[in-house]
């Protein structure tokens, strides 16, 4: 067993089940955090992982929460908008453009 299984409760990573209520009912309620805050799941699914998560220990509502919120950080910061570069002017070389071909 590595260190990663050994702090994931010793469970080998594998793929999920056809049904969201078997993975729950495996443990793996953590494991379909990414997948919630993607909202890749529907709407049915969707209540059954709250539904669980409501009678579920503090600790895995915790431990599904931070990995809900790592996920949507990633996404806000990997996808923020960012200002439009500014045009290059191209005079046949990479010198500065002279100042009355400048953009604004």
């Amino acid at each position: 067993m590595t260190d990663m299984n050994a702090q994931n409760n010793g469970r080998v990573p594998s793929g999920f089940a056809a049904e969201i209520a078997t993975d729950l009912a495996s443990g793996r309620a953590a494991d379909l955090a990414e997948l919630y805050a993607l909202n890749a799941v529907d709407d049915a699914e969707r209540a059954a992982i709250e539904g669980y998560l409501a009678s579920a220990p503090q600790a895995e509502r915790a431990a599904f929460d931070e990995r809900v919120r790592q996920a949507r950080e990633t996404l806000a910061t990997s996808f923020t908008a960012e200002e439009e570069p500014r045009p290059a002017c191209w005079t046949g070389s990479w010198r500065p453009c002279p100042p009355r071909l400048r953009p604004p």
